[in-house]
């Protein structure tokens, strides 16, 4: 897949996830430029409204739309994680709302894995 039809991508699963008040950057890196681990990941900033996605540079393009689906979801989820974690704040102490991050982080990625499922399902 080429780094324009990537982008393509992107800029489709953004508006059929309804994000159009996000703009996105689509970087295509190194292995060793992730996660260890990853194959892709995201960083999303909630307040500038902008989500980096960070993709691996060898996967077929089956691969790469369940990719893109994916980190998407991540950043649809951006909002409900980053405002009850703000709720929190003053509330718990640290290392009670660091734990309660980690579970929500966790229950997201849950979340996202069975939606990419769904969607790369109903798009075949």
């Amino acid at each position: 897949m080429t780094n324009r039809t990537l982008s393509q991508l992107v800029t489709y699963w953004r508006n059929l996830l309804q994000l159009h008040d996000w703009n996105f950057l689509v970087k295509v890196v190194s292995e060793d430029e992730l996660p260890e681990g990853a194959e892709t990941c995201c960083s999303a900033q909630l307040d500038a409204k902008t989500a980096t996605l960070f993709f691996g540079a060898n996967h077929d393009d089956e691969a790469r739309k369940a990719q893109v689906i994916h980190e998407c979801l991540h950043v649809a989820c951006t909002d409900l994680r980053e405002s009850l974690l703000r709720s929190t704040r003053g509330y718990l102490p640290h290392g009670v709302r660091n734990t309660l991050k980690c579970e929500l982080l966790h229950q997201e990625e849950m979340l996202v894995l069975r939606l990419e499922r769904a969607f790369m399902e109903v798009t075949q």
